[in-house]
């Protein structure tokens, strides 16, 4: 009885003299300090709301802000009213109007798993060097609360554009500076860089898992960055210029005395070409040339061998017939126009093959 008496006397004189409680301690540093006893390695310590089941909840009246308990038993009462957000046993605080759920606490709490919010100011996700990625089925949305069913990803804004990476390719054939061709890759180029037909120039460029495409092209018309090619190959050294339209590639290989032209099929399956040729020298006489191959994937076809410098040129024109094409265009027709000049003809050092490629 002496003991209880002196007890209650210290909380007598803690809560009217400093207006501080002191649980284990006599030196208490907030309005409440609990300090733990801390008997033995497996005593309890802590503090232990008040228990009561969610028909406790519903029911108090005068609830003031701030006060918390610890549901135990959600088999009573109903999730309406004020104890609308208690669906599972854990600790809630009342705010407002209704307990809310302690983060943490019988789930997650109100979050945006679960609850509708707004923000209070920026905010940002640093990935550390992580992925974030979004599984499952369903439908993200950017400026709108409804994505479009059939969309992934929908953004919506009436004053706004949507701004995609800003990269320097080097050239369309190489990744740099991505580590590898991904179809469907989209980049806004920002250089200007390469050595024709694989130069890039700015604007948007899609890859197709083997090379870039200006936005503006297709595999079906892609020539470095333009639908026809025309201009001067430097021939004084061995060369392996390859141009491109379409599915189809020409190149010169060879210096200003020897060389040839060779065509190269760049589908997965076989291609079947005609060509009439039609060549000459300085010297006023020709040959004329025709002929059918199956030009089979990857593979390249001479077609002609050039042997004197500044004295033939050619005029070819290609038929091709493509059973599988990407367009949906089976026959196409391709015209090549070449000439070697000499250095002096074109007033530059070394000699040169000019070359023109056009598809009709």
């Amino acid at each position: 009885m002496k003991n209880l008496i002196t007890l209650l006397g210290t909380f007598g004189c803690s809560i009217f003299v400093s207006s501080q409680v002191g649980v284990n301690t006599t030196a208490p540093s907030a309005t409440l300090d609990i300090v733990a006893r801390n008997i033995s390695a497996t005593s309890v310590d802590g503090v232990i709301a008040p228990r009561i089941d969610r028909l406790k909840a519903l029911n108090m009246s005068g609830v003031p802000n701030g006060t918390f308990v610890y549901i135990n038993d959600i088999s009573t009462g109903t999730a309406t009213g004020q104890a609308a957000n208690i669906d599972a046993t854990g600790y809630y605080y009342f705010e407002g109007t209704a307990w809310k759920k302690f983060a943490g606490s019988g789930g997650s709490g109100s979050n945006i798993y679960n609850t509708d919010g707004t923000l209070t100011g920026n905010r940002n996700l640093n990935l550390g060097g992580n992925s974030l990625g979004f599984t499952g089925t369903g439908n993200v949305g950017i400026g709108t609360a409804a994505p479009n069913s059939d969309a992934i990803l929908e953004a919506s804004a009436t004053n706004k554009g949507l701004l995609i990476p800003r990269v320097a390719l080097t050239s369309t054939i190489t990744t740099a500076p991505l580590a590898s061709h991904t179809a469907g890759m989209f980049v806004y180029n920002t250089a200007t860089a390469g050595i024709s037909p694989n130069n890039v120039v700015p604007g948007i460029y899609y890859n197709d898992g083997t090379r870039w495409y200006l936005a503006s092209q297709t595999s079906s018309n892609q020539s470095g960055a333009s639908v026809n090619y025309q201009g001067f190959i430097n021939a004084s050294t061995p060369a392996n210029s390859v141009i491109q339209l379409g599915n189809l590639q020409v190149r010169y290989n060879g210096t200003n005395t020897a060389g040839e032209i060779s065509v190269r099929n760049m589908n997965n399956h076989p291609m079947y070409a005609y060509f009439f040729a039609v060549w000459g020298h300085t010297s006023g006489d020709g040959t004329q040339h025709g002929g059918s191959y199956t030009l089979q994937p990857n593979t390249w076809v001479k077609i002609y061998d050039y042997g004197f410098q500044n004295s033939e040129g050619n005029i070819i024109q290609f038929d091709t017939y493509d059973p599988s094409p990407e367009d949906g265009v089976t026959v196409k027709s391709y015209n090549l126009s070449t000439r070697m000049f000499y250095a002096s003809e074109v007033g530059a050092a070394g000699d040169y093959m000019f070359m023109r490629f056009f598809r009709n």
